[in-house]
């Protein structure tokens, strides 16, 4: 006679199927939300729909960022930049490269220009991109907020929250690190930049601008 246990599917079995159930369902739910994308408004809005993510964009840019540039350059120089003064930077500075007319590729993601937004102490920074696949194209919408903390080899942003669409990042243990490690590694500090971030005395968001000072 069959012994009771040997009839089910055992301890281990079950343990296993029901591990299996949480991932998958995770997974599902992770590309559900991935394929749900984030809004994209020019303005916070009055009556947000629950459970709907939006990406604010900050002013258009501009501004004086070149002149206040110039000011870091001064011993114990200081700058405040706004919205459209980082949107400037990022305009000049991340134009991408014009493709010849005879190149016929697609490229699977044609990222976005980084844009700047300032958000009582934080800073957001946020990137559209198209995301083109066998004739269908979806929008990718990356948006982190947060803020500079100081650590031995100078600054770094560290956000409160960062989302991929409507998935929400910084739930996912380990995530964030992670992808900021892949984001800098992928592309080249620009050299104002890594200055600002290596060698300033402060660096922060306050009265609706983002302060910078020099050594």
């Amino acid at each position: 006679m069959a012994s009771p246990v040997s009839n089910g599917p055992g301890f281990f079995g079950i343990v296993f199927g029901a591990m299996f159930s949480v991932v998958l369902g995770a997974v599902l739910a992770a590309v559900y939300l991935v394929a749900q994308p984030a809004e994209v408004v020019t303005a916070a809005v009055k009556e947000p729909e629950s459970g709907k993510v939006y990406f604010i964009q900050g002013a258009a840019g501009g501004g004086s960022w070149q002149r206040k540039s110039a000011l870091l350059q001064a011993p114990r120089g200081t700058a405040s930049f706004t919205e459209a003064d980082l949107n400037g930077w990022a305009a000049q500075t991340f134009a991408p490269a014009k493709k010849d007319k005879a190149d016929k590729t697609v490229d699977l993601v044609t990222p976005g220009l980084p844009n700047f937004r300032l958000d009582g102490t934080e800073l957001q920074v946020g990137v559209v991109s198209q995301l083109e696949s066998n004739g269908i194209k979806q929008a990718l919408v990356l948006q982190a907020k947060g803020s500079f903390a100081q650590a031995g080899d100078g600054w770094h942003f560290v956000p409160s929250q960062m989302y991929l669409n409507s998935l929400p990042l910084h739930k996912i243990p380990g995530m964030v690190p992670a992808l900021l490690a892949r984001l800098s590694s992928s592309r080249e500090t620009p050299p104002e930049l890594a200055t600002v971030l290596s060698r300033a005395t402060k660096l922060g968001v306050s009265g609706g601008a983002l302060a910078v000072s020099m050594p």
